[in-house]
């Protein structure tokens, strides 16, 4: 019990909830990579894009974190270090990340039955224990979140990959970072 209250309270503290953020994911890669050119203006983006979403109640927020995974890796694969070039998969990553909260959202609603077999469980007749409920739904969404990047990444990868074997990804030159930041902080204003 102890364990479960302080991985709440760790969850929910402002260290534990950063970490997740698209801009704190940026600030990693750019260390571990040295690519600071590259990943400070996708986690900016990624991270404007979403700025207001906020998970409450059954509202499922769109995975900025899997847009970053995705995104960043990619372009830095590709060579894609300029904006209108690193807009192609910035949009397919957006795409997964609403995909993701989609998938969520089914999840949420098949465990939904789960309460059932607890509320039975605390009164005595049978049903299941929370801390297997907990795991079962852990392990659930662990293995389809990484089911979904996989998908993703590898989808991205072989339209990128076709694009560049025939040398049509589109290069945008007139798009510029700063056009994207302000594109990208009307989604936090709407």
């Amino acid at each position: 019990r102890s364990l479960c209250a302080l991985a709440g309270a760790a969850r929910s503290t402002c260290i534990v909830g950063l970490v997740d953020r698209p801009i704190c994911l940026a600030l990693f890669a750019g260390f571990f990579t040295g690519d600071w050119s590259l990943a400070l203006p996708l986690g900016i983006i990624i991270e404007l894009l979403w700025l207001d979403a906020l998970e409450l109640g059954s509202v499922v927020p769109p995975y900025g974190s899997l847009s970053f995974l995705l995104v960043f890796p990619l372009c830095r694969l590709f060579g894609l270090d300029q904006p209108g070039m690193a807009l192609l998969p910035l949009i397919l990553a957006m795409m997964a990340a609403y995909t993701a909260s989609w998938c969520e959202q089914r999840q949420r609603i098949s465990l939904n039955p789960m309460v059932d077999a607890v509320v039975a469980w605390g009164s005595g007749s049978g049903g299941v224990s929370p801390g297997r409920v907990i795991l079962r739904a852990g392990l659930c969404r662990a293995l389809w979140q990484a089911a979904l990047y996989i998908a993703c990444f590898a989808l991205i990868y072989l339209l990128l990959a076709v694009l560049s074997a025939h040398h049509t990804i589109p290069a945008l030159r007139a798009v510029t970072w700063s056009a994207l930041y302000v594109a990208a902080l009307l989604g936090a204003v709407l």
